[in-house]
């Protein structure tokens, strides 16, 4: 049972929810007040129940298989209102931020060790951080590793990731690494049967030797499209930071020009303006002159 204070708000984020039998969790708020209790989940093992003050339980549906990636309850003395949620919270606080991003280097850390709890790590902050406004970074960190692990367990855990390859080029690697060596296997069981010739043992030999050059021929295939794809991409930003170079200076020249042209009309319309004030002034001279002569 818990016992909340008045009008409380008790919220509860979890990646996992587990226990060892269904769980049930009896609120008795205080007398003629309320509370209510935010509860989120990517998984939940057990089965999860609620009631207020001993009314009857109400089984909350969580889980991936629901939809409902959380639910907001709220409580009187004799009754629960429930409101499922699809999606999480925005919570912008410093220390939930930090949450997200520890559980990110666990499963940088469990990356080799425990592929299926690193995917579980990154599917869980992916999801929390799934609306556009809330992290972004820290989304696209997520999404980024749960695709490497992805590709990591298709592939096997004894291989190496290029992160710049797309997942074709994986399995085409991999089938053509398996099939080397394989005939290695193949090729170097046969050069250890002594009973063969030594004609058949040679040949066995070049046999092994070619597939090892093809093999080795493969890597630096990967390894020079790969290194072809990050100089391309360094080529673009040094020209992208050359183009903006030159952008700044034709924006500084064009302002350059447009304070002269409009500091020159600014001198035009004051000679304008001081030239109309001494035809009107002469003017009026000339005519007061000409009223006396008459």
């Amino acid at each position: 049972m818990i016992s909340p204070p008045s009008n409380a708000t008790i919220q509860i984020i979890a990646r996992v929810i587990t226990a060892d039998g269904p769980v049930h969790l009896d609120i008795n708020p205080p007398s003629g007040s309320s509370c209510a209790i935010s509860l989120y989940a990517s998984i939940v093992d057990q089965p999860i129940s609620i009631s207020a003050g001993g009314s009857n339980p109400t089984t909350l549906q969580l889980g991936p298989e629901t939809g409902n990636v959380g639910v907001v309850a709220a409580f009187t003395s004799d009754a629960v209102l429930t409101e499922y949620q699809k999606s999480y919270f925005l919570d912008n606080h410093a220390e939930f931020q930090a949450v997200l991003q520890t559980q990110l280097r666990i499963a940088l850390a469990l990356f080799w060790r425990n592929p299926a709890v690193a995917i579980s790590l990154c599917a869980h902050v992916a999801t929390v951080t799934v609306s556009p406004q809330q992290q972004p970074l820290i989304n696209a960190q997520a999404v980024a590793l749960g695709q490497q692990l992805a590709a990591q367990v298709m592939t096997g855990p004894n291989t190496s990731y290029a992160p710049v390859l797309k997942i074709s080029e994986y399995l085409d690697t991999m089938g053509a690494a398996v099939e080397a060596v394989s005939a290695f296997e193949e090729q170097y069981n046969r050069f250890q049967d002594k009973e063969q010739s030594l004609q058949d043992q040679m040949l066995a030999w070049d046999t092994m030797l070619q597939k090892a050059i093809d093999e080795k021929t493969m890597r630096q295939n990967i390894r020079d499209t790969a290194k072809a794809k990050y100089e391309s991409a360094q080529k673009t930003a040094t020209n992208c930071s050359l183009q903006m170079t030159v952008d700044n200076g034709e924006v500084a020249k064009a302002r350059v020009a447009f304070e002269l042209g409009l500091q020159e009309w600014q001198y035009e319309q004051t000679l304008k303006a001081v030239f109309a004030i001494l035809s009107a002034v002469l003017g009026k001279y000339l005519l007061i002159r000409s009223l006396k002569t008459t």
